[in-house]
């Protein structure tokens, strides 16, 4: 589990070290090896010393985030990996601008009890420093501070610019609600949005039914940043005030089709009146009608005979006086299929609509597994197979004599295999009553990718302006060396085109379909392999990026071939 630490800053009335996976949150100050009384510290104005108590299993070191060299009573040099200068050691680092207020008794150890005091002079001004307890691979976050902060309110904008640990007062609206029992949420000012991870209340502890927090409130919060991954967070919030919204959406975000439909907006109205806006063409409001105090608004949706999807806002409000609350509903709909490789057919749309006469004389993009193979012909450069939604012979449909990628023929050597998902561009027809993929389709892409490269034509791709690091591609040679981990299930794989040299790498590649090699014997020398992937260069070599797989080995193109 990758463990997750936060920063607690003096807003807090009670504070611990957090240590979670998102989204769940489990308090407390103990990490296997590593027990600490309290992981937050705080020094009077006037100065004074702090005590850090601790238990642990192993040697020990207090520091920051890098090394200082320290002048002793000597004159002499003493690099330490702390901020804080040791006892009997001069509070200024040699060379390094001072950043610490602080001074320690001792700053490392050995397994056991250990008490630390930790002591800083008078200070009008609010000062932090997070320390590092660590502990092996182990690490434990420290804050001492001295006065209070003096907190401005920030935008969420400048929150998520902000840096990490530094305490924001922010006022949002409650967009989502993920957590009761924390009170994980998230709130959006119009400047962006930001993760509530916790809220606590005067007593520090979780009680989030007290705070009476619905969707669509105003929320006024106080607490420190983190970034955890992506996710911009505030930890462990106080809550300053909260003013409720007029307005409630059951849901503000409708996903539909291309097709014309009809949805239903049900709002809770608390205001003295209810308002809705609408200027999107494709939209139109039906009725607004009360069903046992729940406002529904019925909207239809035109259908969209345009191939790429389209995006419309309605804006409704209510008021009391001057109080207003404003929400708006966003309406995603779909292109319509087929027109594009994003928005393709299903095999289940493509049969529907030959059958109900409505497949036209244009080609389309169709999208399904090859469920059956019958011939890849060199000698006429076409392929007869069939594809399916889920890989199965049950309602496939046939592709009839097709061809490769940009309407290639195929070649000697070519194959073509079962399971494999791909993107078919042509027209549906029908053939004795029949549905099918009429003669000269092309293949779009398998499994992602959408164009098969030699070896030098990969190279050449790689370093044209036309490079998109995004676009999978099929590169094929043979083996020149293949190291397998079998502890990560996956290989280093040097190819060429003839296997003599190693001109190109399958950078971490995995065996069939992305599964893990489970022999050092699966992959050999002198094998001729095609694989999947994101071709890049590293340095000065040219390869496939990681997690690439095999598409076809010695021919072969699956594991139940092989063996």
């Amino acid at each position: 589990m990758k463990a997750k630490y936060f920063i607690l800053s003096a807003v807090v009335a009670i504070a611990s070290l957090l240590i979670g996976c998102t989204p769940e949150k489990i308090t407390g100050n103990d990490i296997s090896g590593l027990s600490v009384e309290a992981s937050y510290l705080q020094i009077p104005p006037a100065g004074g010393s702090a005590t850090l108590k601790f238990t642990i299993s192993d040697e020990w070191k207090i520091f920051e985030e890098a090394s200082y060299t320290w002048k002793n009573a000597e004159n002499k040099s003493v690099k330490v990996d702390t901020l804080i200068a040791p006892t009997g050691v001069e509070i200024k680092p040699h060379g390094v601008k001072i950043k610490s207020w602080l001074t320690a008794d001792k700053t490392s150890g050995g397994e056991g009890e250990h008490t630390v005091t930790i002591t800083a002079p008078k200070s009008d001004n609010y000062k932090s420093v997070v320390l590092h307890l660590v502990c092996g691979d182990k690490t434990q976050f420290i804050t001492v501070s001295q006065n209070e902060p003096v907190i401005s309110q920030a935008t969420c904008a400048e929150v998520i610019a902000g840096p990490d640990g530094k305490v924001f007062m922010v006022k949002g609206i409650c967009t989502s609600i993920v957590n009761t029992t924390y009170g994980n949420w998230y709130l959006n000012d119009g400047t962006g949005e930001i993760y509530i991870y916790g809220t606590v209340d005067a007593t520090g502890a979780y009680n989030w039914a007290s705070f009476n927090i619905a969707v669509g409130d105003e929320v006024t919060v106080q607490g420190p940043k983190t970034t955890y991954g992506t996710v911009i967070e505030l930890v462990d919030v106080s809550v300053l005030k909260v003013k409720k919204a007029l307005l409630a959406l059951e849901q503000d975000v409708f996903n539909v089709g291309s097709a014309a439909s009809t949805i239903t907006i049900n709002a809770t109205v608390k205001g003295q009146s209810f308002n809705y806006e609408n200027e999107v063409p494709w939209l139109s409001i039906a009725s607004v009608k009360d069903v046992d105090g729940v406002t529904a608004i019925t909207v239809n949706v035109a259908e969209n005979a345009a191939p790429t999807a389209r995006t419309g806002v309605l804006e409704f409000s209510s008021s009391t006086g001057k109080d207003v609350t404003n929400l708006s509903v966003t309406v995603v709909q779909a292109g319509l299929k087929g027109q594009t490789p994003e928005n393709p057919y299903t095999v289940a749309d493509a049969i529907s609509t030959i059958n109900s006469g409505a497949a036209g004389t244009e080609p389309v993009y169709v999208k399904g597994k090859i469920s059956k193979v019958d011939e890849v012909s060199a000698t006429y450069g076409n392929a007869g197979y069939w594809i399916s939604d889920d890989g199965t012979t049950n309602g496939h449909l046939q592709v009839h004599r097709g061809k490769k990628f940009g309407g290639a023929s195929f070649v000697e050597g070519d194959v073509l295999g079962l399971g494999w998902e791909v993107v078919i561009y042509g027209v549906l027809s029908e053939y004795n009553g029949n549905p099918q993929i009429g003669k000269n389709s092309q293949i779009y892409s398998i499994e992602g990718a959408t164009a098969e490269m030699t070896i030098a034509e990969a190279i050449a791709y790689i370093d044209s302006e036309g490079y998109d690091a995004t676009k999978k591609i099929i590169v094929g040679g043979k083996v020149n060396t293949a190291d397998i981990s079998l502890d990560y299930g996956n290989a280093s794989v040097w190819i060429s085109e003839d296997g003599a040299t190693k001109a190109f790498q399958l950078h971490r590649n995995f065996y069939f379909k992305g599964a893990k090699y489970t022999s050092t014997d699966q992959l050999n020398a002198g094998d001729a392999i095609k694989a999947v992937g994101i071709p890049k260069k590293y340095n000065t070599s040219y390869q496939l990026d990681k997690n690439n797989y095999i598409l076809v080995l010695n021919g072969l193109t699956a594991p139940s071939e092989v063996n």
